[in-house]
């Protein structure tokens, strides 16, 4: 065990009882590590978190190490608490994996940060400026089922992602001065650089399908998302002043 551990205890609590598993105790030589989300598969009951790292960091029987600075992780509990997967995200830039979502049919979609050249698995992606963002899908065995990239020529994030009946995502986060989502390109409302929010919707099979800015002359980030029955999705963030979508 290293400075201190990520996690200390998996815990459920139910109507009428808790129950904690020390066995989802995560043991860690990191620099440094933090947790950023988790999120329950009801079907299957099995809880999958995200975070970023530094160093080397054990989920259980599962070992991952950052390739540089810090990196992403992403990894699965089974209904008892016990790690079942654990992969790192990222390249020898700055990487984090900020937030996730619990597939219907298991596994979970992931938003974040990367710089540079990152790798996904087998898989990897080039930034096109300081730092893009990544949308990825895993399958219940940690398998990546597609990848994708947004951004631009300066600092973009990914903070939040949710997803609609079909598994379809919608994601937020900030940008600077342009992005790219897919097709379609955002510009930033403040000539400063200063970064305004954004939010885009991706089919399930990973295709961005629309997105749209928020902003203004200050500083404008898209921190939280949901979607309702009908696919209409609600964001939350910060602002300063006056915003204009």
């Amino acid at each position: 065990v290293g400075l201190h551990d990520l996690l200390k205890v998996a815990a459920v609590f139910g109507r009428r009882e808790a129950a904690v598993f020390p066995q989802g105790r995560v043991q860690t030589i990191a620099q440094r590590h933090e947790a950023h989300e988790i999120a329950s598969d009801q079907a299957a009951e099995q809880q999958v978190v995200s975070g970023h790292f530094l160093g080397t960091a054990k989920f259980g029987t599962h070992k991952i190490t950052s390739k540089g600075d810090e990196d992403g992780f992403v990894a699965q509990l089974d209904p008892q608490g016990k790690f079942t997967w654990a992969k790192q995200l990222g390249g020898t830039g700055v990487d984090g994996a900020r937030a996730l979502v619990a597939n219907p049919g298991g596994g979970c979609t992931v938003v974040g940060h990367f710089t540079g050249e990152a790798n996904f698995g087998v898989r990897s992606l080039t930034s096109r400026g300081e730092t893009d963002i990544f949308v990825v899908r895993l399958d219940d065995k940690g398998k990546i089922v597609w990848l994708k990239r947004a951004g631009g020529a300066l600092f973009d994030e990914g903070h939040a992602v949710a997803l609609d009946s079909t598994g379809a995502p919608t994601i937020t986060g900030s940008f600077q001065k342009t992005a790219i989502f897919g097709s379609q390109k955002l510009s930033a409302s403040s000539a400063n650089n200063n970064s305004s929010m954004f939010v885009a919707r991706l089919d399930s099979a990973g295709k961005f399908y629309w997105a749209v800015s928020g902003g203004g002359n200050d500083t404008f980030v898209g921190t939280a998302v949901a979607v309702d029955r009908h696919g209409n999705s609600y964001v939350a963030g910060t602002y300063f002043n006056k915003i204009t979508f």
